[in-house]
C-alpha cells in the first residue's frame, strides 16, 4: 500500500515540475484588450484571437473553413466555421454570414460574396476556395 503511495507521490511531483518549466505568461496585456473581450462577447462575436498589437481588434483569420452544418428544427441553422459555431446573419470578421444548406454564403461589405461547401475552406488573400480532399481523391462503389 505505502508503495503505491509513494508512485503516486512520485508522479505527481514529476508533473507539477514539469508544469513549473513552462511558464503561461500573461493572458492579456492591456485594458484595451480586456475591453475588447468584454465589446466582442456582448455582440455575439467569436473571441478566440485578440491582436497581439494591443490594439484591441480581433485578428483577421487569412483561412475561413466550413466544417460543417447543423439543422435544429424550428430554431435556426449552425454553421461550424474555424472551430466556432455562427448563426444566420451573424458577423464573422467583418464578413455576413448567411447558411443555406449544404453551403454558407459570406458577404464582405465591399466586394463579390463567397459561397462555400462543408468542408471548403476561402483563402482571404487569394479569393481562393480549397477543398480538403483534391478532386478524384476519393471513389464510391455502387451498391450492389
Amino acid at each position: 500500500m505505502s508503495l503505491r503511495l509513494a508512485l503516486a507521490a512520485l508522479l505527481l511531483a514529476g508533473a507539477a515540475s514539469a508544469a513549473a518549466a513552462e511558464p503561461l505568461g500573461r493572458l492579456f496585456y492591456t485594458a484595451q484588450e480586456r475591453q475588447a473581450l468584454v465589446a466582442a462577447r456582448q455582440r455575439g462575436e467569436p473571441v478566440e484571437a485578440l491582436s497581439p498589437t494591443g490594439s484591441g481588434e480581433a485578428a483577421t483569420p487569412r483561412l475561413i473553413s466550413l466544417a460543417g452544418i447543423v439543422e435544429r428544427g424550428s430554431r435556426p441553422p449552425l454553421a461550424w466555421i474555424n472551430g466556432t459555431a455562427v448563426e444566420d446573419g451573424a458577423s464573422l470578421h467583418g464578413l455576413r454570414v448567411r447558411i443555406a444548406p449544404p453551403g454558407i454564403r459570406l458577404q464582405p461589405p465591399l466586394g463579390p460574396a463567397h459561397t462555400l461547401a462543408v468542408g471548403q475552406t476561402l483563402d482571404l488573400d487569394s479569393g481562393r476556395i480549397l477543398d480538403r480532399l483534391p478532386p478524384g481523391s476519393l471513389a464510391v462503389e455502387p451498391r450492389r
